[in-house]
């Protein structure tokens, strides 16, 4: 099949440079020409040579206690696929974490993709690809990725579904893997049966929306009542108690535009659900929401609730033929969210502040401009210019014991 000239020009802007290849494909996605495969492969491999994040430090090193010996068993379902490919490719850990990056970005991309073939609009689809764009982040990306990648899979399935590109058994299947690699997707999955199942009048969600909103900013009246009935050392209880990760009891400036960028984007968005509460993905992302506003104060869980929220907008975005105001002022906040936690409330991890996983600054500096100088076929060799394995051994602090003693309050 002959390719299109589209294609091939950002196929070869690729080869020369990630940084090219974004460029590129961002300038054809004005005339729907993107193509999610190289946009995908093209920032994917800008962001694994970005500075290394907790969870995939903890991870990697629970990865190697494993194929040492001192651990039984492996931390998760991605540490058993790196084992796989390092048993029958010899690849570094890196090149699992670019892939998954590369799938979950794809993915993320090509239900844009289905979205925008629906309409004939000259302008929405360039609404849609700038949410689907500036809704993405660094820190949500690459130290959450496990979590990001199993919600993006989530997402995918079941909007691929209703879109009838994708049968039933397949959806399935993916659902089920998806709580496979993070079991947190459950809360995108019992949201999704729900709908299935509950039938409410917009009056009756709005109430539920309200009481689900007092829930969450006086929950911690009621936690006191609730941990004895938590298993004790357990990760709910961490995720509850714990003062690192459970519920948050301050409020400095960070933290308050926090809130008000998650809590804007969100209600924005219920704008949009509220034209249509009986359609089963207007439903599925007012559970969601509904998650997200009664653990609105924990760290973990309002963070991965958010983000399950965040990666859901696409339900809402499916079936608009022309733009409105509900999507221009969801637009506002994503692009709100992407440049406060990419430059403002996260920056500090493109700093020399971040000296909490990579010790040396000199490392992190030199790794991070890589991109901007190495032709593509260079920096595709992760185990020699990127995050391999020895380096991460010798340069990362952060191991799965700190981990370990942060969750327990050690630290």
């Amino acid at each position: 099949m002959k390719m299109k000239k589209s294609i091939l020009i950002q196929v070869l802007s690729l080869s020369l440079s990630p940084i090219i290849g974004t460029f590129i494909s961002v300038v054809f996605s004005i005339n729907r020409k993107m193509s999610p495969f190289v946009l995908s492969f093209s920032l994917s491999l800008i962001l694994i040579y970005m500075p290394l994040m907790y969870d995939v430090s903890a991870g990697f090193f629970a990865y190697i206690d494993y194929e040492n010996g001192n651990i039984v068993k492996q931390l998760h379902l991605i540490n058993v696929v790196a084992s796989f490919i390092d048993d029958f490719f010899g690849l570094d850990y890196f090149y699992l974490v670019f892939m998954i990056c590369f799938i979950s970005i794809y993915l993320w991309f090509k239900t844009y993709e289905n979205i925008i073939s629906q309409s004939n609009s000259k302008y929405l689809h360039i609404f849609i690809f700038s949410i689907f764009f500036l809704l993405l982040t660094y820190k949500e990306l690459m130290d959450l990725n496990r979590t990001f990648f199993s919600y993006t899979i989530a997402m995918y399935a079941i909007i691929t579904f209703h879109l009838g590109k994708m049968k039933g058994y397949l959806k399935r299947s993916l659902l089920i893997l998806s709580l496979l690699i993070h079991p947190s997707s459950l809360v995108i999955v019992l949201s999704y049966v729900a709908s299935k199942y509950i039938r409410l009048s917009k009056s009756f969600f709005l109430l539920l929306l309200f009481f689900s909103l007092l829930l969450g900013a006086n929950f911690e009246l009621l936690l006191a009542q609730l941990l004895p009935f938590v298993p004790a050392e357990t990760f709910l209880q961490t995720y509850l108690s714990n003062g690192k990760w459970g519920i948050v009891s301050d409020y400095e400036l960070g933290r308050l535009i926090l809130y008000f960028i998650q809590g804007g984007l969100i209600s924005a968005c219920l704008l949009l659900a509220f034209t249509n509460v009986n359609d089963r993905l207007s439903k599925t992302f007012l559970f969601l929401a509904m998650f997200f506003f009664v653990f609105i104060k924990f760290r973990v869980f309002g963070e991965r609730f958010f983000l399950a929220s965040t990666l859901c907008i696409p339900f809402l975005l499916v079936g608009i033929r022309q733009v409105n105001m509900r999507v221009i002022i969801i637009l506002c906040f994503a692009f709100l969210k992407f440049f406060s936690y990419n430059l403002y409330i996260f920056g500090y991890i493109f700093t020399s502040e971040f000296n909490y996983v990579i010790k040396s600054e000199d490392s992190r500096e030199i790794m991070m401009i890589k991109p901007l100088y190495m032709p593509t076929i260079y920096l595709l060799n992760i185990g020699y210019f990127g995050y391999s394995n020895e380096f991460i051994k010798v340069e990362s602090k952060w191991k799965i014991e700190q981990y370990n003693n942060s969750l327990s309050g050690n630290k």
